[in-house]
């Protein structure tokens, strides 16, 4: 799935918050699912991400592919 940047990312990529992002759980995550959310719509991931522990939803425009 394309991000509105051209970004490609895909079930099972291993991503990252882009810099200037707020860190939030921050290090690193692997993406589980992909779908479309928001008004106006637009991609979102689920991530797992390693140092919490858990899955969060995420904008694919904020994330990028490590």
């Amino acid at each position: 799935m394309h991000d509105n940047l051209g970004v490609y990312v895909k079930v099972g990529s291993l991503v990252r918050r882009k810099k200037g992002e707020f860190l939030g759980c921050g290090g690193y995550g692997i993406v589980v699912s992909l779908y479309r959310a928001g008004n106006p719509s637009h991609n979102c991931a689920d991530v797992f991400w390693a140092n919490d522990g858990s899955i969060y939803g995420i904008g694919c425009s904020r994330i990028e592919t490590v």
